[in-house]
């Protein structure tokens, strides 16, 4: 397992477009990943191994819930860590 991860660069799109956005950098010792959330629940979660440059982990879904959207998130910061 690894160390921490880092969040980092929090950025949210204009509200005035159809769909909005938040999206988040995360960081560690040998990953790069970003998580982005729409207004419509779907989610975009992206790991890159820093070495290779290669993703490593790419997965597409839609949350429904609070609930749904923290066991989403627990599971990439997981991922990032080698869980």
């Amino acid at each position: 397992m690894l160390g921490e991860v880092t969040i980092d660069n929090i950025n949210s799109s204009p509200n005035d477009i159809s769909n909005p956005s938040l999206r988040f950098d995360a960081m560690n010792e040998i990953n790069l990943g970003r998580v982005t959330l729409w207004s419509t629940g779907e989610m975009n979660f992206e790991i890159l191994d820093i070495v290779s440059m290669e993703t490593i982990y790419n997965i597409n879904l839609v949350v429904s819930s609070k609930s749904e959207l923290k066991v989403s998130v627990s599971e990439f910061i997981a991922k990032m860590k080698g869980d």
